[in-house]
Order: structure tokens, then C-alpha cells, then sequence
């Protein structure tokens, strides 16, 4: 049953919710179990607040006041980074004393709709807010640019699914060289030197990708642990695995980062309960409190029988690596010209009205 219960933005508190739905069950002539209720409830409550509106209107500026705003009522923020732009957010959830809010993008190509407009989210659409005859008299650009960054992601999607088949393959081969007894020893030594954790848990975020603007790496927090993992990049993803399934085992809570195109890779991870940040560097940091050196698991004979082999995978993985950052670098430039006629376009005093009441509303919420 699509769930008719209208609410405001933010979400309301569950004894609320109990009674919008006691009214759905008398005016439908349902009966929900104890279960269907609690689901309902975890559904709504959470809020989300869906942006829509061409580029450059305004949207990861929003999120990011917002942030700053809900911080000064007492709310965390975890910020979501666009894929293809790391200067722009996908999204930014909002969290504290119990509450939580999603404020997502939800404009193309991370298209999001509303299931339950007014129950569940709420929409903010920027472009109630530009000059269509501005845009009109653009018509005829705006949709050749939009066509042509198209067409260039739709390039660099297949350059970039090669290339992580390319990248598994140079994985599975040099994976036949560790040495398994090794490794495993040394990571169960890793993990029963850390603190348990009193709530385990194991998350996933991604803190890397290719962009518009090049590979892009967030690198790590500062004032954090970090264990530096050094040798061979097509082993590393095998090291880090085995930490991740050692610490999970042992129940240590961790967040694990995946690798952007070879999404079965483990690129980094955060041991939570030790705060400690564990991946590879160009250089060792000087910071770094650990070196975790690759080669000192890995068999030399079974490396060089695989030599040949490796190279000619690395040198694919490098010419499909390159072929995807020119299509996405030419994205970029179509991308970033309708940027620019959609901000020619807006009316960014009037939207500043309307974000100021939303603004309002939200670290209201979070008091």
C-alpha cells in the first residue's frame, strides 16, 4: 500500500507517526502488525530532502551552508563527493541526538526520485528559480553540449570497464605468488594487538575516483594512526583484504574504502576502534607509524614465471587508464560550459530566500 501520510519537512517524531498511521489504517480499512508499523516509521523518519536543478544552480553550494548551518545546532555531517566532479556533492547526511536527514542530488546522471513526495522527502527544485527565456535562447546549445558530455561519459564508462577487468586480471595473477601462511600469520598478529570493540560494525565508503578533473584521492585525516602499506600495487588489494576479513573475524569495527574502478579491490581501510588508517602512499608519509611492506609476502620464483604476463596486462590497464581520463577531461569541458548558462540563468536572490527558510527549518530540526 503506498503509505498516504503527509508530513512536513523535517520528518515528524514516531508518537506522530503512530497516529498518521492509526488514521491510514481507519480511513483504508487496513491493519498493520507490530513490524509493518516499525518499518513504516524507520522509512519516514529518516527525512530526505531531494535537490533538483541544471548545473551550476546552486545545489552543493546548498549542501554545504546547510553542513555548516546543522553543525552549529549540534549535527555531524558525512559528505558524498561527485564521481565525476570532486568539487560538487551527491549528497550530504545530517546526524544527531538521534535525527537524521539525507539531503541528496537528485538531478542526472545520480538521478533520485520521490517515492513518497511530502512522506517521505521533500523536493527543492532549483529550477523554479531561473529565467526560461535565458534558457530558451540556449536551447539549441545546451542540448549539443549535453549530447557531446554524454556521449564522452558513455566512452570513458567502457575505457574504464576494461580497465577493471584489466586490473583484476593483473590481481588474480600476482595473487598465485603470496605467500599465504605468511600473511595470514601476520594479520592475525595485526588484529589481536588491537582493542575489541564494544559495538562491532563494518562499513563502506569510496574515497577515490576518476573525474573530470583527473584521478582524484581524498587522501587521509590528519591527527589519525596511519599504517603506510608499501611493494607491489597489484598485491596490495590481496594484503588489505586479508586485514579486512582478519579484522571482521575478530570483530574489530572497520570501515573499508573500495577502489574506484576495480570495485572488488580493497584500497584502503579505517580500523575504528584503534583509529587507524591503513593504505598506500607515493611516499611514506613521515607520519606514518607502520610500513607494511608487500614484498615480504610474496614468492619471487612464482612472481618471475608470471612476468611477462603481468606486463602486457599492465601496459592494457595503462592505455585504457589513459583513454578514460581524455573522455572524462572532455566531459569536463562541455560539463563546466553548462555550468556557466545555467548560472547566467538563475536567480540566485530569490533561491537565497527559499534556502534561508529551509536552512531555518533543519537546524530547528537538530535543537
Amino acid at each position: 500500500e503506498r503509505i498516504k501520510v503527509f508530513l512536513k519537512f523535517p520528518p515528524a517524531g514516531k508518537p506522530t507517526l503512530l497516529q498518521d498511521i492509526e488514521n491510514i489504517e481507519r480511513d483504508e480499512c487496513i491493519v498493520y502488525d507490530e513490524k509493518q508499523k516499525e518499518a513504516i516509521i524507520k522509512a519516514i523518519d529518516k527525512g530526505i530532502l531531494i535537490l533538483t536543478g541544471g548545473p551550476g544552480t546552486g545545489k552543493s553550494t546548498f549542501m554545504r551552508i546547510l553542513a555548516e548551518r546543522a553543525a552549529d545546532a549540534g549535527a555531524g555531517a558525512e559528505y558524498f563527493l561527485c564521481g565525476s566532479d570532486p568539487s560538487s556533492l551527491d549528497a550530504v547526511v545530517l546526524s544527531g541526538g538521534g535525527k537524521r536527514i539525507a539531503v541528496i542530488d537528485g538531478t542526472s546522471p545520480h538521478a533520485y526520485d520521490a517515492k513518497y513526495p511530502g512522506a517521505v522527502s521533500a523536493v527543492l527544485d532549483f529550477g523554479s528559480f531561473w529565467d526560461k527565456g535565458i534558457l530558451e535562447s540556449e536551447r539549441g546549445r545546451i542540448i549539443s553540449l549535453a549530447k557531446k558530455k554524454s556521449g564522452c561519459f558513455e566512452r570513458s564508462y567502457r575505457f574504464l570497464a576494461a580497465l577493471s577487468v584489466m586490473r583484476r586480471d593483473l590481481r588474480s595473477v600476482t595473487a598465485r605468488a603470496i605467500d599465504r601462511k605468511k600473511l595470514d600469520a601476520f594479520v592475525q598478529r595485526c588484529v589481536a594487538a588491537l582493542p575489541e570493540s564494544a559495538d562491532y560494525r563494518r562499513r563502506f565508503r569510496t574515497r577515490e575516483a576518476f573525474t573530470m578533473k583527473g584521478a582524484v584521492s581524498l587522501g587521509f585525516p590528519a591527527n589519525h594512526t596511519l599504517w603506510s602499506v608499501s611493494g607491489r600495487e597489484d598485491a596490495h588489494g590481496e594484503v588489505m583484504s586479508a586485514l579486512a576479513e582478519a579484522l571482521s573475524a575478530g570483530k574489530r569495527s572497520h570501515t573499508v574504502f573500495r577502489d574506484s574502478v576495480d570495485t572488488d579491490k580493497i584500497s584502503a581501510l579505517h580500523i575504528d576502534c584503534a583509529d587507524i588508517y591503513i593504505g598506500s602512499f607515493p611516499e611514506r608519509p613521515p607520519e606514518a607509524s607502520r610500513n607494511i611492506n608487500i614484498s615480504r609476502f610474496l614468492l619471487p620464483d612464482r612472481l618471475k614465471d608470471s612476468r611477462n604476463k603481468r606486463r602486457f596486462t599492465e601496459k592494457c590497464a595503462l592505455s585504457l587508464a589513459s583513454g578514460a581520463a581524455d573522455a572524462l577531461s572532455e566531459a569536463g569541458t562541455y560539463h563546466f560550459e553548462l555550468e556557466e548558462i545555467y548560472k547566467r540563468a538563475m536567480d540566485f536572490g530569490r533561491l537565497a530566500e527559499a534556502e534561508e527558510k529551509l536552512y531555518r527549518e533543519i537546524t530547528d530540526f537538530f535543537r
